[in-house]
């Protein structure tokens, strides 16, 4: 599976740009724990806290780990 996320200040809710990709999590709180991991690391991006390889390297794992908890939105379970 494929999915282009923007981060950053300006990017839209992760929900929202799922949503518009046909993809939905396999659970719905996780929404909530991506969109505060994603603001918390640009947060420390602004203030300085990490350096750019380090923003990087985050915003990797958080796809790697929002990649391994989606689902097409028309799938109710894989029945397993």
């Amino acid at each position: 599976m494929v999915l282009n996320l923007i981060f950053g200040t300006m990017a839209p809710p992760i929900g929202a740009q799922l949503a518009g990709q046909g993809v939905k999590p396999k659970k719905t709180s996780l929404l909530f724990h991506w969109q505060r991991d994603a603001v918390a690391i640009t947060r420390l991006s602004v203030r300085g806290l990490l350096t750019e390889s380090q923003v990087k390297q985050a915003r990797q794992r958080l796809l790697r780990n929002i990649l391994h908890s989606v689902e097409k939105a028309g799938r109710k379970g894989d029945g397993g």
